[in-house]
């Protein structure tokens, strides 16, 4: 559906010159969701698939839920994995916006622990358009974080400068 929602969006601005496009949700008991967002990620054992929605994406504290898992069951490796998780957005603490999140890893076959990821975003305006963002996390064995994108077991941080034009 993001797919589509990015089309349309586009198809917009050409057309109506339109800058912002509503992207597709549904609604659950009152509660908006969106679509999932399905990766696909290779690893050396074989393929990963990650799906990503958020609850409640327009408001003021969206929830992302994380789901990834292995495609073992279609004949594609030997990864047996499954990742839950999620991360809580856009915290007010003074002027800083805090979004921790936590992942926990496990084998698929017997849902036996194997990893985890844990941190927190943190974003600070400085201006109307300038702002920092950093993000600290601590990682070991998780799949997406060590395998996928090669980072070492331990803490990581990054800080950077982030500017809208």
């Amino acid at each position: 559906m993001q797919t589509w929602d990015s089309a349309k969006s586009v198809w917009n601005y050409l057309s109506k010159g339109q800058r912002n496009t509503n992207m597709t949700t549904f609604k659950i008991r009152g509660t908006e969701i969106t679509p999932p967002l399905i990766n696909h990620y290779l690893t050396p054992e074989g393929s990963l698939y990650n799906a990503t929605s958020f609850i409640n994406p327009n408001g003021e504290n969206p929830i992302e839920l994380g789901v990834g898992i292995d495609a073992d069951f279609i004949g594609d490796g030997e990864v047996d994995h499954l990742r839950l998780g999620g991360q809580y957005k856009n915290i007010n603490i003074g002027k800083i916006k805090v979004s921790p999140f936590a992942y926990i890893n496990a084998a698929r076959s017997d849902l036996d622990y194997n990893g985890f990821s844990v941190g927190a975003e943190a974003s600070l305006p400085l201006s109307k358009n300038i702002g920092l963002r950093g993000k600290m996390e601590y990682n070991k064995d998780d799949i997406l974080e060590n395998t996928v994108k090669g980072k070492d077991n331990g803490f990581n941080a990054v800080v950077g400068l982030e500017a809208r034009i």
